[in-house]
């Protein structure tokens, strides 16, 4: 028996050194980044029959650096399959579920986990950053509080507060983080920055913000003397606290140094134009004018483009401040589209309702603020036809009515020659019939021209050659 036992003892130490001999290749491309070759590895261990822990937490590990997240995820589960009470591969299926998009199965992960170890750093910072990631600040905020109160220097801890902080629409508890950390830390000028922008953006909750602003620049300037960004904060803080001349001095010192940003040519100007060197403001500006625009071209800072062309007023440029003023104001009329739509839209509500006097001035002002919205065109010209082809429906209307549906349907023939049509039985052959039904009664009645009305009361005068025609090229169109 004796003999036994020490055989299958020689036996599993052989297995077990069998095993580790095997992973050791496994160690060496790791170290050398060849996750590829890793997987090509544990692939082959895998169908040859080994199912371990190990060759799992390899294939996961090496799919992980390669971004397949859904791989690493599943040989993580495999892993965790195979090693339920692993805390490691129960964190690793938790990372990887996040990061393969299986954001529910994270959050339960990693709560579990926080009930095993409470105060397991990674486990907690991962949980409270996949709710922040997922819009739940105060649930991020109890956990980073939590790991917080072990690590209160933690400059990152406190600036991940500061964010949720405000998330939450809490301001000045964000903006307290915020400061906390650059006092941490006062050579982050990335750090100043962004805790001068949250007093700034929330300065209705501090009755000294500027003051306040100045100090953390000055402070974080003591440290990093050649940050341009810094320079340009304290500079934007100057020019909120009137100090015109210091602002245009610290400005200009940045562009002469060879920074063409900009917000460098901006506050230039208007430390200038503060200051009422309004002459001298012209560069800045229109360098700063001509910088400011969106992809379209359109300006996206009306105070620089203001202020640049009244600056041009003052010195005998009018013509060039008149165009500026004008574009500025083509830029900010309503977007004729969207109100054309609106427009359709209501058009059709009073369609629905029967109240077609009312569709049909809708239909008009919606073609009219967009020639391109053809539906517009099309649905007016449909409520159009009766009140000139039924002969009872045309004796109980108006002159004016009618003249409008006439107007419309000729409109239609010439401006809506692109729209496909489907049958004999389409709107353009309707609109045809509508005209040719109104050549024969002018030739009854000997009329040579047809007299017709648009919508807002313009008058026009159609000869009969000229209603051919239209009719002519409308069946060349279609």
């Amino acid at each position: 028996m004796k003999w036994i036992i020490l055989f299958w003892l020689l036996m599993h130490t052989a297995k077990l050194c069998a095993q580790e001999s095997s992973y050791k290749p496994l160690d060496n491309l790791m170290a050398e980044n060849q996750y590829y070759e890793v997987l090509k590895y544990t692939d082959s261990l895998i169908r040859s029959g080994v199912h371990t822990p190990a060759v799992y937490n390899w294939a996961g590990k090496a799919s992980e650096k390669i971004m397949r997240y859904n791989d690493a995820w599943r040989y993580y589960k495999k892993w965790l399959e195979l090693d339920s009470l692993n805390f490691t591969a129960r964190s690793s299926v938790a990372y990887m579920a996040n990061l393969a998009g299986y954001t529910d199965d994270a959050i339960k992960l990693y709560e579990q986990l926080t009930e095993v170890d409470s105060l397991n750093f990674d486990v907690n910072y991962q949980l409270a950053r996949i709710y922040q990631q997922n819009k739940k600040p105060l649930k991020a905020i109890l956990v980073y509080l939590r790991i917080w109160a072990r690590d209160t220097g933690n400059t990152t801890l406190l600036k991940r507060l500061g964010d949720c902080y405000m998330d939450a629409g809490l301001p000045e508890l964000a903006v307290s983080c915020h400061d906390r950390a650059f006092n941490l830390d006062p050579r982050n000028a990335g750090q100043a920055v962004k805790t001068v922008n949250l007093i700034l953006l929330n300065r209705d909750y501090f009755d000294d913000f500027l003051e306040k602003v100045a100090t953390i620049a000055d402070r974080a300037l003591s440290y990093s003397p050649e940050s341009v960004v810094l320079w340009q904060t304290k500079g934007s803080i100057e020019y909120l606290n009137k100090n015109f001349k210091s602002c245009d001095t610290i400005f200009t010192r940045l562009i002469e140094k060879g920074d063409s940003s900009k917000i460098n040519f901006k506050f230039q100007a208007l430390a200038r134009y503060g200051n009422r060197n309004f002459y001298a403001a012209l560069p800045p500006f229109k360098m700063a004018d001509s910088l400011y625009l969106d992809q379209k071209g359109d300006r996206t800072d009306m105070e620089i483009a203001l202020k640049y062309g009244a600056c041009l007023g003052r010195f005998g440029r009018g013509k060039q401040a008149l165009q500026v003023f004008d574009e500025i104001e083509r830029q900010l009329l309503p977007d004729s589209s969207f109100f054309s739509e609106l427009n359709l839209m209501r058009g059709m509500t009073c369609a629905y309702m029967g109240q077609n006097i009312h569709a049909k001035k809708y239909y008009w002002k919606a073609y009219k603020l967009n020639e391109e919205n053809k539906q517009a065109l099309v649905n007016l010209t449909s409520l159009c036809y009766n009140i000139v082809l039924d002969d009872e429906e045309r004796k109980s209307a108006s002159a004016i009515e009618i003249k409008q549906a006439l107007y419309t349907h000729i409109l239609f023939l010439r401006k809506a020659k692109d729209l496909k049509v489907d049958d004999e039985n389409s709107m353009h052959q309707s609109s045809r019939e509508v005209l040719t039904k109104e050549l024969e009664l002018m030739f009854f009645k000997s009329d040579k021209n047809l007299q017709i009305m648009d919508w807002d009361g313009q008058k026009y005068v159609y000869t009969a050659d000229e209603l051919k025609r239209i009719i002519e090229l409308s069946l060349q169109d279609h």
